[in-house]
């Protein structure tokens, strides 16, 4: 059995130089980890601002392969 366990950490760093610093601190914490997990893996990124989600879900109607409709009914 395999199983894959992650921790995020999401934080907020006024400037480079406190990132740097950031990453040293986990970068040894990460350390820590490969006495006991030597296929353990450690990736620090900027985390980009996702582009807003699209305002109302609209269902669309199902389309099958031949390209007739679904034909649905309401049930009470």
């Amino acid at each position: 059995m395999k199983l894959r366990a992650s921790i995020v950490i999401d934080m907020d760093v006024d400037d480079y130089v406190a990132a740097g610093q950031t990453q040293q601190r986990l970068q040894g914490v990460y350390e820590s980890f490969l006495g006991h997990y030597p296929n353990a893996t450690f990736r620090f990124s900027e985390r980009r601002a996702s582009r807003p989600r699209r305002g109302s879900a609209v269902r669309r109607p199902v389309v099958l392969s031949s390209g007739a409709l679904n034909a649905y009914e309401d049930v009470e």
